[in-house]
Order: C-alpha cells, then structure tokens, then sequence
C-alpha cells in the first residue's frame, strides 16, 4: 500500500497585493451594480410569472372543464382542442422569429452574430 504526502499551498489576494486595498474575496463573487428592487422591475417580474402560470396552468385547466361540462366529447378530443389553442401562441411565435431571421432590414440586424441568412439561433 503506497502513502503519499500532498502538500496543498494556500494563497490568498493579501500575498500578490496590499493589503490596504484588498476588496477580493475568493469564497464569494464580485458584487454586481444591479438590483431587482425597483417598482419597474418588480412589477414586470410579476407579470411575466403571472402570464406564464396563466398560459401553463389555469387556461387548460378552464379550457377542459368548461368542454367537459359544456359538450359530449371524448377526453382525446378535447385534449386536442386544448393543445391546438395553447400550441397556437408558440406557433405564432415560431413563425415571427422566423421570419426575422431570413428578412432582415438595413436598419437593424436580428440575426445572430456571424450567422447566415438562414441561419438559426437558440430559439428556433
């Protein structure tokens, strides 16, 4: 059974710098100049959850149950319907995103850096 002896060195800011001016602690990141607590960035915070909960959750919720009530059709049937309503956003979204990467405009270029006409992007 080999033993081996490791020796770890410990470094610190203090060692390359003075230490008068020393602001660098390695256990945590530099501060950032950045706050979400403004009335503006709270409020959109907010709604964008609030949209998203919206379109994920209550909208087929209330969709199948107002369908289940209100007609006779088949769970399979309604669960299209749902799916169709909701997928129909996306695809609207799909479409224009799309459509902004092939027919850019002198003015402002919507395309990835060093991406083609054609070429896609994370969000498509």
């Amino acid at each position: 059974m080999y033993h081996t002896h490791v020796l770890f060195l410990h470094t610190t800011m203090s060692d390359f710098s003075d230490s008068s001016v020393d602001t660098f602690s390695p256990s945590r990141p530099p501060p950032l100049n950045y706050t979400l607590k403004t009335k503006n960035r709270e409020v959109a915070i907010v709604v964008f959850f609030t949209l998203i909960f919206t379109e994920a959750c209550l909208l087929p919720l209330i969709l199948f149950y107002s369908m289940d009530l209100g007609t006779d059709l088949d769970n399979t049937d309604m669960l299209a319907i749902i799916t169709s309503a909701v997928g129909l956003y996306s695809g609207y979204k799909f479409a224009r995103r799309s459509w902004f990467l092939f027919i850019s405009d002198s003015s402002h270029q919507r395309r990835p850096i060093g991406a083609g006409r054609f070429g896609p992007d994370a969000f498509t």
